[in-house]
């Protein structure tokens, strides 16, 4: 795996999700989560990452543990 990560912003209430970051470090991840809040201000969204390359997003990960796919 790499040392790089996509963020996604995903909406809980249906899944849809959207990018934020195409190549990140763990240290900017609370900075993308607050772009995600930002960008979706009415809705309940999350960041969700995933190694870069290497993985896709049905195994992306939200900050708090949470897979994807769940």
């Amino acid at each position: 795996m790499g040392g790089t990560y996509r963020t996604v912003c995903v909406r809980t209430c249906d899944g849809y999700y959207f990018p934020i970051s195409f190549e990140t470090t763990p240290d900017h991840f609370r900075e993308d989560e607050q772009t995600c809040q930002r960008m979706c201000p009415a809705a309940d969204v999350h960041l969700y990452t995933y190694h870069n390359p290497g993985e896709e997003v049905a195994q992306a990960v939200s900050l708090n543990g949470r897979i994807y796919t769940e």
